[in-house]
């Protein structure tokens, strides 16, 4: 998960899972609408990615679904592009915030001041709490949301 914004979502549960023909590397997928979806880069070594991309494009054209891949490296773009001729769109950036000293003030946090108004006019809010502190119904409930 040091590579890429979807790394350390790439083994939960709801994952299938196609490794390249060495074993030393693996593409992570879910399948949803038709479309078969690989969460971020091939986990492994980096030399096998190839062949797990390989063994994914196989999968997804034995089914008639269509390859997708969400939230990768720039490396891992790279190599997606090259082995499968998919097509690379940048979606955004992301960013680290330190909380403690995290404000909206300030003419840089302006855009950021209207969304958040924009959220809150439209009645949404929000919590965090550890994962521990969600009772059992709840959790059930934010499990079949995603």
């Amino acid at each position: 998960g040091g590579r890429d914004s979807l790394g350390h979502f790439a083994l939960r549960r709801d994952k299938a899972v196609v490794f390249s023909p060495s074993g030393k590397a693996a593409v992570c997928y879910r399948v949803v609408s038709g479309v078969m979806l690989a969460g971020g880069d091939p986990i492994g070594d980096v030399e096998a990615w190839p062949g797990a991309i390989e063994r994914f494009m196989d999968e997804a054209k034995a089914h008639s679904w269509t390859p997708a891949v969400m939230g990768c490296s720039e490396r891992g773009g790279e190599v997606w592009t090259r082995e499968t001729g998919l097509t690379a769109l940048e979606l955004g950036d992301e960013a680290v915030v330190d909380v403690a000293d995290f404000s909206l003030a300030g003419r840089a946090m302006r855009n950021v001041r209207q969304m958040v108004g924009r959220i809150e006019r439209n009645g949404y809010g929000t919590r965090v709490r550890r994962a521990r502190d969600i009772g059992p119904t709840e959790l059930e409930r934010i499990r079949r949301a995603a």
